[in-house]
């Protein structure tokens, strides 16, 4: 019963903005997660006919739509002459630490590369945590001449199809960003967003005792609080950004496209604020699994791509890579 009643109560979590005394947030983190437990709770009672049997059905049911959110299967169009191709990609400021420093080696230079060249290849890339060891690897302003970035900021905006206008969203002195900018495409005018809401900010402490078996006990406790204490906390601020990208949106005189790190599961205000009246790509064209983070915790989808309804969406891929704590996103638009 406590665990049906926590499924639907984490699934309504994303129609409330966090708040610091009423901050349900944590739930939806917590949904795909309750969501299979519920689901492997009522195969288990399917011959018991008792009350509580079709209050789990029933949870289920409620929740069905927000669990696609998290695995789908699509079929992928095919291919027309006027279609570009958007990639996104949470590079992890700079790829790799070692000894404390980013470094670029000539073996992880060369994986970058190919990424960026696998087909389809990406006509504009919007990268996020981006530093001047990133900006070192991106590709030659002799394939992508139209750049757009803020100084100490991150996000960036890399075109090869002119850019007509561009600006940011400003979240004041936070470090995170979104840059925006006009790019004329096939004879057309789209507005694309690069976004990177508020970081949790957890420790590598705390995330290893949560996520390494040799951890036990308070330890193991001591990890699970310190992270929903930041998780709630930069929930809030990420909620009040994402109102405001969605209000600078909705003032674009051009069809928007919008993809980054949000740092929200689909089961989240943040999300729900920035995907209303708009496409997400893996649901409309993605397949299996919809796992963006690269890490120990399954199933964690933060980073996606949402497009207005004036474009078609033709396909969308997680790309696998190690070269960040994020897997790249890519999708094929056509703007009807």
């Amino acid at each position: 019963m406590l665990i049906s009643c926590a499924v639907v109560i984490s699934y309504f979590s994303q129609w409330i903005k966090p708040s610091g005394w009423f901050n349900f947030s944590f739930l939806g983190l917590a949904y795909p997660y309750l969501y299979i437990l519920i689901c492997i709770l009522l195969g288990l009672q399917l011959t018991n006919r008792k009350w509580y049997t079709y209050l789990a059905l029933i949870s289920i049911l409620i929740g069905l739509k927000g669990f696609l959110n998290y695995i789908n299967f699509n079929k992928t169009n095919s291919p027309k002459n006027d279609v570009f191709t958007v990639m996104s990609y949470n590079t992890m400021t700079g790829i790799q630490m070692v000894d404390d420093r980013y470094v670029m080696t000539s073996d992880i230079k060369k994986e970058f590369a190919e990424l960026i060249e696998k087909e389809p290849a990406p006509d504009i890339i919007l990268a996020q945590e981006v530093n001047k060891v990133v900006e070192k690897i991106l590709p030659s302003k002799t394939r992508y001449p139209y750049y757009h970035k803020l100084k100490r900021r991150g996000a960036v905006i890399i075109s090869k199809y002119p850019i007509v206008k561009q600006g940011f969203v400003d979240f004041g002195a936070k470090p995170n960003s979104c840059l925006w900018a006009d790019i004329e495409i096939n004879g057309k005018i789209s507005r694309v967003y690069s976004i990177h809401l508020e970081s949790n900010r957890f420790s590598s402490k705390s995330v290893k005792m949560l996520t390494d078996s040799k951890y036990e006990g308070q330890e193991t406790l001591s990890g699970i609080k310190e992270i929903l204490s930041k998780y709630q906390k930069y929930a809030l601020i990420r909620a009040e950004q994402a109102e405001q990208v969605k209000n600078h949106m909705r003032s674009s005189p051009y069809p928007v496209i919008i993809a980054g790190d949000l740092n929200e599961p689909p089961i989240s205000y943040s999300y729900r604020t920035l995907k209303r009246d708009m496409l997400d790509a893996f649901i409309e064209k993605g397949n299996g699994l919809g796992t963006t983070w690269n890490g120990n915790i399954p199933l964690l989808r933060i980073d996606y791509m949402l497009a207005d309804q004036d474009y078609e969406i033709h396909s969308f891929h997680i790309l696998k890579s190690n070269l960040s704590d994020h897997y790249p996103v890519k999708a094929v638009f056509e703007l009807k």
